[in-house]
């Protein structure tokens, strides 16, 4: 009989995963999905860029899936769970998930700026419509757009080969 014994290097035994495996989203209700490596008389406190819940800033026992409120402005929000085993805390896990990534744009026609997301995972982004080509630009907060085309597309490239299109 061969047995082969595989590795998977980015596992890690205590996490927060988010439902989907998203780092981003436009709604500020999401599922977590808290790991540790034993279930095991577990308890958990969830906290971080949250709004308070019965199931927030506090500890409860260790649950698979757990609803929480993001902070419901614009920006990065962080997600802390901590793992008790009998009233001690024996681990951290964390995890960060970009709410609303919408650019703004502002000015008027045809001078405008736009201000972008630093998105987690972002690798570049792409601006269609102003007389400067923009295509595949490494992140920078403001752009200085004078537009030229009849609308101003903005495109996230992710790490990961997805885009966000607005």
């Amino acid at each position: 009989m061969d047995v082969a014994i595989t590795h998977q290097d980015d596992y890690e035994e205590t996490a927060v995963d988010f439902e989907n495996q998203i780092y981003l989203t436009d709604q500020p209700r999401i599922s977590i999905f808290p790991r540790y490596s034993t279930f095991e008389d577990l308890d958990i406190q969830v906290r971080g860029d949250i709004l308070p819940t019965a199931k927030t800033f506090t500890t409860i026992p260790f649950e698979e899936s757990i609803e929480v409120i993001l902070n419901p402005s614009q920006g990065t929000r962080r997600v802390i769970v901590d793992f008790f085993i009998e009233d001690e805390l024996v681990a951290t896990a964390s995890n960060q998930i970009y709410l609303r990534p919408i650019p703004s744009i502002r000015g008027t026609f045809p001078n405008f700026t736009i201000v972008l997301n630093n998105i987690i995972e972002l690798e570049s982004v792409t601006i269609q419509g102003c007389s400067t080509e923009m295509n595949r630009i490494p992140f920078q907060e403001i752009v200085n757009c004078t537009q030229i085309g009849a609308s101003i597309d903005i495109t996230y490239h992710f790490i990961d080969g997805t885009d966000l299109s607005f």
